[in-house]
């Protein structure tokens, strides 16, 4: 049995970066003509993204704006929102996680 605190990352590993990098052309073609409602949106950022800013180095990784430093989730959800195109998205999450990346 595991138990696990509120406050814990599970120890199991999804690549959600993946995820979000495949169904982004999909999201990013209907996210904003109305095809999914305020639920469904959230239930895909939740589902397809991180959305726990931690492990990240805070020296290279600092809150702007925040507590905490961006989430793979917030970065989709203003990628989404911004009409950014699949390359750029692909490219801010790649700077994203490598500035997560434990040194």
């Amino acid at each position: 049995m595991q138990i696990s605190s509120v406050f814990g990352k599970p120890m199991e590993s999804v690549d959600l970066a993946h995820i979000s990098r495949q169904i982004y052309p999909v999201l990013a073609a209907n996210w904003q003509n109305g095809t999914f409602s305020e639920k469904e949106k959230t239930a895909i950022l939740t589902a397809a993204s991180d959305g726990y800013s931690f492990p990240t180095n805070l020296d290279t990784d600092p809150p702007i704006g925040g507590l905490a430093p961006e989430t793979s989730e917030t970065l989709l959800k203003r990628a989404l929102e911004e009409g950014m195109d699949t390359d750029t998205y692909a490219t801010m999450l790649a700077q994203l996680l490598e500035k997560q990346r434990p040194r």
